[in-house]
């Protein structure tokens, strides 16, 4: 570091120079250094008075270098015992130790009784200002503008009572370059020497490089916590390894999918936590990375399956320093590809639609179903809803948000169906992924699986599925790994599973796994009153409230034998939408076939209903309407709540719950 040139010229000469420059006349040649000059001509400029002291500004009061002293704490925490060390180094030599600010501002004063109180008659106190633009050319002010270590030597002060002195300052810089205050020793001019410059220089060099490792502990530690709270902040859980194995940082996900303390974790290997696994040893001993490894863990009574993945640390002139491993549970992956995949329920039991005594005791056997976790198996013809009903379980049951996965057993040919529910390993059969394959089972691990069409299953494949439905544990074709699995299982069938145990072609053993929660969906054909209903309710949804049916075809359509349940009906509503005209769909508008096989080939054919039928629909349809609210339902009915009351007895009318519109 470059300083100033100390005593180059003498005391007489800079003397004579100092009083040429105060009366304005020509200096001798080399009487003062250049840089001293330079600081004269700035003071003269700052309109100092050469021959006082008394141009200062006030010394901070207490309050405001609280202030000053709390924005250099760091400073201030760091140099204090240096500022001690040289303290005791001039003690009694009457020299005293000084630290401003960035500013000039005098923080600290150490120094013998005698020398403060010579300080403090030319204000060198804490709390003063000793930059060059307050108290002229000295070394403390000199140093902050020239950014490099100054001594300056009695007549070099600007200022006639600073003659006594010789100070040697240094300025103390941070990482950036900044300076952050300046070092001082001062004391009588007698005893200059350029050895005191070297000191300060050398003390000043190790407050910053205190500093600095201050400054790069405390980023560390900052780095440290900020990849602590990112690790933390994953749900995948996060090891950091050693190149031997040894956790060097465990994250609170890795921790509690584990099932470890982190503290106690620290330090441990890896084949303490995950047993003799091959990945372990491949990645230790070879350091192959890996991505997605299963992995079968047991942690108190609990089998945990997870998927891992490796990746090395290297540097450049170390080489291998360790391994970052993450984890994460294969359920939550499952779920995550179930949201991707769409395989999730989408309807509630409020969305089996009817008013009917039929329908309404389904959805109350549905909720019971839906409070337990036994398998269920629903038995309807085809285009009833079964598919619908079994939505509706699970998002009634506590397995709502785990995924729901259907299949249907029919539609699969009989050589992918074993895959396709238990899934398979790398290389199993031609074609298949090499890197292997979960099954429905799998995917629907925590949540629900739907069989549909289970009276289709190739007899073969209903052993397996017996088995898998005892133990819970699936194993891939083409492996041997046994994998636990946490399904609630739900069927459903168009057929007589009873007369197909009869005829050979259905396991009665499985029959009796499935038929624990029986529930019949009714066809439509045996749900009075509900044909109107889902009519009403459907082209109001599908319109908006716009169209209609006219009562001659809704007549027609009411006594329909609709040999396509619920589906059909959905199918011949959008067909008449289509062809009417209108905003009313009339008699004519009708399918054909449908208006043939009700017994209506043109207006004025329609059917008559009993009175009895009709009067049970409407105040089954008024009730739902009102939405339970039975004064509503008699106002638009217009009777009385007690001749309601009654009625609602007489035809054994169930009050529905209020369904989504």
């Amino acid at each position: 570091m470059r300083t100033s040139s100390v005593f180059a010229p003498s005391h007489a000469q800079v003397l004579a120079g100092w009083e040429a420059f105060r009366d304005g006349r020509e200096l001798p040649p080399g009487a003062v250094r250049p840089t001293i000059l330079r600081s004269w001509v700035r003071c003269r400029k700052a309109g100092l008075e050469p021959e006082q002291l008394g141009r200062m500004p006030p010394i901070l009061d207490r309050e405001a270098l609280r202030q000053a002293r709390e924005q250099s704490a760091a400073l201030l925490a760091i140099a204090g015992p240096v500022l001690r060390d040289l303290h005791d180094i001039v003690r009694g030599t009457g020299f005293i130790i000084a630290l401003t600010d960035g500013h000039g501002v005098v923080l600290e004063v150490l120094g013998d009784r005698q020398s403060l109180a010579y300080a403090a008659s030319i204000d060198l106190v804490e709390g003063s200002d000793w930059s060059e633009r307050v108290s002229g050319t000295n070394a403390m002010g000199l140093a902050l503008i020239e950014r490099r270590p100054v001594q300056v030597v009695g007549c070099e002060h600007y200022l006639r009572p600073l003659h006594i002195l010789t100070c040697s300052a240094a300025p103390i810089f941070d990482a950036a370059g900044e300076i952050l205050g300046v070092l001082d020793v001062t004391g009588p001019r007698d005893l200059a020497h350029a050895h005191t410059l070297g000191m300060v220089i050398a003390a000043a060099r190790a407050v910053e490089r205190q500093l600095r490792l201050v400054t790069v502990t405390n980023e560390v530690e900052r780095q440290s916590r900020t990849l602590d709270v990112a690790l933390n902040a994953m749900r995948d859980g996060m090891l950091v390894v050693d190149q031997r194995g040894h956790v060097l940082q465990l994250s609170a996900p890795a921790a509690a999918l584990l099932g470890l303390d982190r503290q106690s974790a620290a330090g441990s290997h890896l084949s303490e936590l995950f047993g003799p696994q091959r990945w372990v040893t491949d990645l230790l001993r070879r350091g192959l990375a890996f991505q997605d490894e299963e992995i079968t863990l047991t942690r108190e009574e609990r089998t945990l399956r997870l998927l891992a993945s490796a990746r090395p640390i290297a540097a450049e002139r170390e080489g291998l320093q360790g391994f970052v491993i993450t984890l994460r549970e294969a359920r939550e992956v499952s779920r995550l590809v179930q949201r991707v995949r769409g395989d999730v329920a989408r309807f509630e039991l409020t969305d089996v639609l009817g008013i009917s005594e039929a329908i309404h005791r389904v959805r109350q056997e549905a909720q019971r179903a839906a409070a337990s976790d036994l398998t269920v198996l629903i038995i309807g013809e085809s285009g009833t809803g079964k598919e619908l009903l079994a939505h509706g379980i699970h998002n009634a049951s506590r397995r709502r948000g785990g995924p729901f996965v259907a299949v249907n057993c029919g539609a699969i040919p009989k050589s992918l169906l074993e895959s396709e529910l238990f899934g398979y390993e790398g290389g199993a059969f031609t074609g298949a992924d090499r890197q292997g394959r979960p099954g429905k089972f799998e995917l629907a691990d925590g949540g629900t699986l739907f069989l549909d069409e289970i009276g289709d299953m190739p007899l073969e494949m209903q052993a397996s599925l017996l088995r898998v439905l005892q133990d819970r544990r699936v194993v891939r074709v083409g492996g041997s790994r046994v994998i636990p699995v946490d399904v609630r299982v739900i069927a459903a069938t168009h057929r007589d599973l009873h007369r197909e145990v009869a005829e050979g072609n259905f396991r009665a053993d499985l029959l009796y796994r499935l038929d624990v929660l029986t529930i019949r969906v009714p066809p439509l054909r045996e749900r009075p009153g509900d044909v109107r209903f889902l009519l009403e309710t459907l082209i109001r949804r599908r319109t908006g409230g716009r169209r209609r049916f006219s009562d001659e075809a809704m007549e027609a359509l009411c006594h329909y034998h609709w040999p396509g349940n619920v589906r059909e009906l959905e199918n011949v509503l959008e067909k008449c939408l289509h062809m009417a005209e209108g905003d009313v769909i009339r008699l004519r508008d009708l399918p054909p076939d449908v208006l043939e096989a009700a017994g209506g080939a043109g207006e004025g054919k329609a059917h008559v209903a009993p009175i009895s039928e009709l009067e049970r629909e409407a105040i089954a349809r008024a009730c739902w309407q009102a939405g339970g609210n039975l004064a509503e339902a008699a106002r638009l009915l217009g009777i009385s709540r007690p001749t309601l009351y009654r009625k609602i007895r007489s035809y054994g009318i169930r009050l529905p719950r209020p369904l989504r519109a």
